[in-house]
Formats: C-alpha cells, structure tokens, sequence
C-alpha cells in the first residue's frame, strides 16, 4: 500500500512540474504572438508599410529568384502569394480589432480600423511583384555592403 501512495505521489508531482512548464510555455508563445500582432498593427498604421515579418520568406524567395535568372512570370507568382497571404494577416488584424482585442476605447479601435482598412485597399491593388523585386535588391545591397 506505501508503495503505491508513493508511486502516486511521484506521478502527481511529475505531472504538476510538466503543467508548469508547459503553462510557460504557452504564456511566451501567447506573450510572443501579441507582440508580433501589436507590431504589425503599428507598422501597418504609423508607417503605411507591411511588417517586415510578413514579408521575410517572400523577399527571400524573390531574392533566389533574381540570383537565379527567374523569369518575371514565377516573379510575378510570388507577389500575387505574398499579397494573399499579407492581406489574410491585415482581415485577421480587423477582425481583432472589431472584437475588442486590441483597445477599448472606441475612438482608436475605429481610427485603426479606418487606417487598416485603407491599407488594405492601396495592397490589393499595388503591384505585389515589382515590391518584392525591390525588396529582395536591397536586401542584396545591405548584404553585399556587409561583406
């Protein structure tokens, strides 16, 4: 009977220490995903440009394919994802904001509501390809100049 109590014992102490560590765990992945989301919501507003995170694996992609010779057309490909994939992230944006996430006072939840939606609508008619171009060719200045 000791044996098991103690067998008992053992095994609820592990599964507290586990909860633990993964209830931090979960805090900093859900501290990290605010921040990055706060920081979109401010470059996207006080800057008028897509948060840099956004758009990182693109200008990569984009810079392999300049390296590369790529024709305009995989170029062109490429912009039209990034686009899709920065304007999932704006609604995404939106919709916390029209949920209260963000602020409580409603006179800025509707001034950046105004500013991401007017964002939103110059990015789905920019030439998304053309803006990977540039990106990627000064990644590969600052990357040359580095050197």
């Amino acid at each position: 009977m000791i044996e098991f109590i103690l067998w008992f014992l053992g095994v609820l102490l592990v599964a507290i220490v586990t909860l633990s560590f993964l209830g931090k765990w979960a805090s900093g992945v859900i501290q990290r995903h605010i921040e990055e989301r706060v920081a979109a919501l401010d470059a996207i507003v006080n800057s008028g440009r897509v948060p840099d995170s956004w758009l990182k694996s693109y200008r990569e992609k984009a810079a392999k394919l300049l390296a590369r010779g790529q024709d305009q057309a995989r170029l062109e490909r490429l912009g039209r994802q990034a686009q899709k994939y920065c304007l999932r992230q704006v609604d995404g944006l939106i919709k916390d904001l029209k949920d209260g996430s963000f602020t409580q006072d409603p006179k800025t939840r509707e001034f950046l509501l105004r500013e991401l939606q007017r964002r939103r609508r110059l990015w789905e008619r920019a030439e998304w390809s053309s803006l990977l171009v540039e990106l990627a060719r000064q990644e590969s200045q600052e990357t040359a100049g580095e050197e």
